[in-house]
C-alpha cells in the first residue's frame, strides 16, 4: 500500500486498480467479510473504502444481493483516480488523443474567462507561472510542475467552480503527455505559453482563448502525426510482409506543447 495514505484510501487504490485491471471480471466481487479477513481491517474501514469505490462508479450494491463490479460504461471517468487506474492499464495515443479533444472543448473557453475575470493579484500569479514555464524551458526547472501550475492557474482564474473541477482531468492528461514525451530530449517548445501569458495579464478574452486552443491543437497535431508514422504505408505492405506493431504500448517519441 502506498504510504501517506489513509487505511481507507489505501484500500481504495489497491482495489480500483484490481478492478480497473479487470482482476474481478470472471469472479464475484468479495464480501465486505472476506475482504476484511484478506487485507486485515476493520469491516467500518473496509465500508468506508467500498463506499468510496461505489461514489467512483466502479461498484454498485444490490440489497440482499451483494457488492458487483459496475460496467465500463458507469464508470466515473472525470475521476482522476478512475482516469489513472485506466489509463495504466491500457494507455494509447488514442486515449491521450481524446483527453485533449477534451480540453480543446473547455480550456480555451476558460482562458477567455480568466482574461474577461483577471485581477491583479491574478495578473502577478500569471507572470510568476509564466517565468516557471520559460525557467523550465531553458532546462532550469521541471517542465511538467511548470505547465500543470499554469494550466491550473487558468481554469482558478476563471471564478468558476466547474472549470476549476477540470483541475485534477488537466493534471492527469499533462503528466501523461510529459510520460509519453520526447525520448531525443528537444527543448520544449514553450512559445504558445508566452502567447497565452500575455493574452490574460493584457485581460484579452479572445487572444486568450486563440492562444490556448493553439497550444491543444498543437498536441493533436502531434499526435496524429505520429500515429500516421506507424501505420502501414499501403496495401502492398500488409500483404507482402507482417502487419505492424500497434501504436498503442510505444512511447510518445515528440514534444508535447501542451
Amino acid at each position: 500500500m502506498k504510504p501517506g495514505l489513509s487505511v481507507a484510501r489505501r484500500l481504495v487504490e489497491q482495489l480500483g486498480e484490481a478492478i480497473v485491471a479487470g482482476v474481478f471480471a470472471d469472479a464475484p466481487f468479495p464480501t465486505e467479510r472476506e475482504l476484511s479477513h484478506r487485507y486485515r481491517v476493520g469491516r467500518a474501514t473496509m465500508r468506508e473504502a467500498v463506499k468510496m469505490l461505489v461514489a467512483k462508479g466502479l461498484l454498485h450494491g444490490h440489497p440482499g444481493q451483494g457488492t458487483f463490479v459496475a460496467a465500463e460504461t458507469a464508470w466515473s471517468l472525470y475521476d482522476p483516480d478512475v482516469l489513472r487506474w485506466l489509463l495504466a492499464r491500457r494507455f494509447s495515443l488514442a486515449t491521450l488523443a481524446q483527453l485533449t479533444e477534451l480540453r480543446l472543448g473547455a480550456e480555451p473557453v476558460a482562458a477567455a474567462l480568466a482574461a474577461r475575470r483577471m485581477t491583479e493579484a491574478g495578473r502577478r500569479d500569471v507572470e510568476v507561472a509564466l517565468d516557471g514555464v520559460m525557467a523550465a524551458a531553458r532546462g532550469e526547472g521541471d517542465m511538467l510542475s511548470a505547465k500543470v501550475a499554469f494550466h491550473r492557474l487558468v481554469l482558478e482564474a476563471t471564478g468558476n467552480l466547474l472549470y476549476r473541477g477540470l483541475a485534477e482531468l488537466v493534471t492527469t492528461a499533462l503528466t501523461l503527455s510529459a510520460a509519453f514525451a520526447n525520448r531525443n530530449r528537444r527543448p520544449p517548445d514553450a512559445a504558445g505559453y508566452a502567447a497565452l501569458g500575455a493574452a490574460l495579464v493584457a485581460g484579452e478574452p479572445e487572444r486568450a482563448r486563440a492562444a490556448m486552443q493553439a497550444i491543444l491543437a498543437e498536441v493533436l497535431r502531434q499526435i496524429a502525426a505520429h500515429q500516421d508514422g506507424e501505420r502501414p504505408a499501403g496495401p502492398e505492405r500488409s500483404r507482402s510482409g507482417p502487419a505492424p506493431e500497434p501504436a498503442v504500448e510505444r512511447p510518445l517519441e515528440l514534444a508535447l506543447p501542451g
